[in-house]
């Protein structure tokens, strides 16, 4: 991949400097890379045919990115050159979201369908169109689509170093394998991420364990020994976002075999948030007895839902910094959860909050749930909210 997700981002801005910017590298076509001056409009293609093509052979790749406006760079060719744009390239762009939404089968995770506003072309306003697909672990990706003369197109493709060609089906199967055995790292390293965990809370204390792992391999380790990761785990405007004990901020970081890790104050501190090179983040954090109404035990409470927004801010920030292009499962686990109870306050005395519990199971599950490339953490922090109240029989936070 060449452009960066943080390139990607600003051009949703419509920065046209960043997408010159780009240009003036003078990339040539390849595996990851593609020009078009226009859609095709050869007598013998249907160009809406000709770019899902393009698309999909990409995702079925290892994704890339397609300029639509801009000539491939050449030795003779000057920028102002090769940047020649379309006209109603914004209404083009957004016809091809809808082509994309409905003729590719399964829809590809994070595709992105940039029109960017160009400073030529006098009166008329031209656009360069920027595509830009991500690596999926959905492949492999079939073209399904209806031609004006209502013939039916059912097909999978893939990019092969500057072009794209129809999958073969040995290619095909090897697609569904390697999708199936992504899964399966991702789901083995976060179990093993679980019994490591136990080191840093070995009592019966109930613990929250959240993970966040990429579903592709990165192709270079992160560095994540520098000072933009420390910065992160070491952010003092956490503080004014949570209540103090949701905050998160490390008071110290140290290098692990792995990575990072970054902890609470003291000497026994009741949290750790870990990021591993390949990309890796987990927060484990030990809840403490509190006393209501005499007793002293272990309470869950609507406030506990700013542990999902603390930890899924270091996940964004992390990944930012990091210009990850890559989609993330993040699961959930509280440990030790016999004992807990929930408060939660009840219509007709809320500053009295009732009490649900002990919730009797040996660990609370939330459902995994996938974070796409280009989409915010917003739905996965609700759905997690909803369901700690789902599992003492409340339809969600009061």
């Amino acid at each position: 991949m060449y452009l960066s997700e943080n390139e990607i981002k600003e051009l949703a801005q419509n920065k046209e400097t960043v997408l010159r910017s780009f240009l003036e590298k003078r990339i040539p076509e390849g595996y990851y890379l593609d020009y078009k001056i226009e859609l095709s409009r050869k007598a013998d293609k249907d160009e809406k045919r000709e770019f899902l093509k393009d698309v999909t052979g990409f995702a079925n790749a290892n994704g890339g990115n397609i300029i639509i406006g801009a000539q491939e760079p050449a030795e003779a060719l000057a920028l102002e050159d090769q940047l020649i744009g379309i006209l109603d390239g914004d209404k083009i762009a957004h016809n091809l979201e809808r082509l994309a939404s409905s003729s590719i089968d399964p829809r590809i995770p994070g595709l992105r369908i940039l029109p960017v506003a160009l400073s030529i072309g006098g009166s008329k306003s031209r656009y360069a169109i920027v595509v830009h697909i991500p690596p999926s672990l959905g492949r492999p990706h079939m073209v399904n689509y209806k031609d004006e003369k209502g013939k039916e197109h059912k097909t999978f493709y893939v990019r092969h170093t500057e072009s794209t060609v129809s999958m073969s089906t040995h290619e095909v199967r090897e697609s569904v394998f390697a999708s199936a055995s992504a899964e399966a790292r991702v789901k083995d390293y976060l179990e093993r991420m679980e019994k490591d965990a136990s080191q840093y809370f070995i009592e019966s204390s109930p613990t929250f364990l959240m993970q966040a792992m990429p579903l592709l391999s990165h192709v270079q380790p992160w560095n994540v020994l520098g000072d933009k990761i420390r910065s992160v785990l070491c952010d003092h405007q956490r503080h004014q976002k949570y209540e103090p004990e949701f905050a998160l901020m490390c008071y110290s970081t140290s290098a692990t075999l792995d990575g990072i890790k970054g902890e609470g104050s003291g000497n026994n501190p009741n949290w750790v948030v870990e990021v591993h090179r390949n990309g890796y983040i987990s927060l484990t954090y030990k809840k403490e007895k509190k006393k209501f109404d005499d007793s002293e035990e272990y309470f869950l409470h609507k406030k506990d839902c700013n542990l999902f927004k603390a930890f899924c801010d270091i996940c964004k920030d992390v990944i930012a910094i990091m210009d990850s292009d890559s989609t993330y499962i993040l699961r959930c686990k509280l440990l030790n959860a016999r004992e807990v109870v929930l408060l939660y306050s009840s219509s007709w005395s809320p500053n009295l909050p009732d009490k649900k519990g002990p919730y009797g199971k040996r660990e609370m599950i939330w459902h995994d749930q996938a974070h796409q490339v280009g989409e915010g953490f917003e739905p996965i922090i609700e759905k997690w909210s909803i369901q700690l109240f789902n599992a003492f029989g409340l339809d969600g936070p009061t």
